[in-house]
């Protein structure tokens, strides 16, 4: 009871947060009471119920993680997007068979930092918070940990990926080598195309056509993708492609803060392959980071297609000036 007495201000501000949203909620349901489907998600109706119960539950992860500030953090249609996303990606776990026991909610809620006192897990400070901060029982709030722990393993499985030592090594000479680079920035994008597709013909190109419009030539020193260009920034954003071509190489057209860029590659000095063994752990865990990011994206995006959503929600609204139908038909989801 001390602890809650300490904590009894912000115990009270997210309360009121979830008596407002239990308000909306209620509003969203008197309107809807002749129907009974949310939504049709990968051809199945989602019976309303449903979604009120995904939705309540991104709500509470949103007041554990910003406390009575949440409402500013996390709006209305924000938390409909997340509800739907959470009740998608439950509706693949469950496809795929995905499980998780008991003992995996007991280690994360005992892990979870807000529920400890001391580096302990304090249950009366869990149940006081689940009681009065989320409005909600124990057992209800436990549900929805097994239900984020389910999506936390189907989202872990599907940006599974691997990385080589040859994919490895080869990150470390596109962020190590060095490249000498003579470059022209010219005024427009169609005149740095048009001069880029001369250059590729005859690299000469670029020095007539900067004699021909009096426009400034240099040479780079020998730079890394992270070294400083003066006055246009990264040089991995700068010349761009040029750290992937042989000399002798143009690139095509790169806009800079000065106007277009074109450059072609002078001369590459290889990197001091000495340094690898002292680099290669993090450019592992970047080059993991960055598959994994795109597994995961190209997954979820077939996901959405499969699951192609069609909420009624807003069709509901609407009707609420209207004459009531009769309800929809509805199946056990997920």
């Amino acid at each position: 009871m001390n602890w809650v007495r300490k904590q009894i201000g912000w115990v009270a501000g997210t309360t009121v947060g979830v008596m407002v949203l239990w308000l909306i909620g209620t509003g969203v349901s008197l309107r809807t009471m002749h129907v009974d489907t949310a939504g049709i998600l990968f051809g199945r109706n989602i019976p309303l119920q449903t979604y009120l119960e995904a939705h309540q539950a991104v709500t509470h992860q949103a007041i554990l993680r910003y406390g009575d500030k949440y409402h500013q953090q996390v709006g209305e249609a924000m938390l409909d997007r997340m509800a739907w996303e959470r009740l998608t990606l439950l509706a693949e776990a469950k496809r795929q068979k995905i499980r998780v026991s008991d003992p995996e909610v007991i280690r994360q809620l005992q892990n979870w930092p807000i529920f400890q006192k001391n580096g302990q897990f304090d249950l009366a400070g869990y149940e006081a918070i689940v009681h009065y901060s989320l409005g909600a029982s124990p057992r209800i709030f436990e549900e929805e940990v097994r239900q984020s722990l389910l999506i936390a393993k189907l989202e872990a499985q599907a940006a599974k990926v691997s990385v080589t030592e040859k994919e490895i090594k080869e990150a470390f000479h596109r962020k190590e080598d060095s490249i000498k680079v003579r470059y022209l920035i010219l005024p427009s994008e169609a005149a740095a195309r048009e001069v880029a597709e001369a250059a590729r013909q005859d690299p000469q190109q670029m020095e007539k056509c900067a004699e021909q419009w009096h426009l400034p030539i240099a040479t780079s020193d020998f730079v890394k993708s992270t070294s400083t260009i003066p006055d246009l920034g990264a040089a991995g954003s700068v010349f761009g492609s040029a750290f992937g071509l042989e000399p002798g190489h143009t690139t095509s057209a790169i806009q800079v803060s000065k106007g277009w860029l074109i450059a072609r590659i002078e001369e590459r000095r290889p990197a001091d392959e000495e340094g690898f063994p002292a680099m290669k752990e993090a450019l592992e865990k970047e080059m993991r980071n960055q598959k994994q990011l795109m597994a995961y994206f190209t997954w979820y995006t077939d996901l959405l297609k499969r699951a192609d959503l069609k909420t009624r929600l807003p069709e509901q609204t609407k009707r609420k000036k209207g004459a009531a139908q009769g309800p929809v038909p509805t199946e056990d989801f997920p």
